[in-house]
């Protein structure tokens, strides 16, 4: 099985939702690399889920407008993409 990484908005739910989400994936035995954010700084939040989750994080990445392949790549620089590759 291939190990995943948790994408999660940075909304209000956000908490709940990737607290359950993780810990529905550890019991099925699923290797979580960690969660990478997508939406606004929310630093409180993504603090918040890292600790009671006991993940990684591994970036957040803005709302994108326009998305093109440079904004794209230009967001992507602040992924934790060494701690992904670890992983595959």
């Amino acid at each position: 099985m291939a190990p995943v990484i948790l994408v999660a908005r940075t909304a209000l739910g956000t908490i709940n939702h990737t607290i359950l989400t993780l810990q529905a994936l550890r019991n099925a035995n699923c290797t979580v690399i960690g969660v990478a954010f997508v939406g606004n700084a929310e630093p409180d939040v993504e603090k918040t889920i890292v600790e009671m989750g006991n993940t990684r994080f591994l970036g957040r990445l803005p709302y994108l407008d326009p998305l093109s392949p440079t904004t794209l790549s230009k967001a992507f620089a602040t992924i934790d993409t060494d701690t992904i590759r670890r992983f595959l």
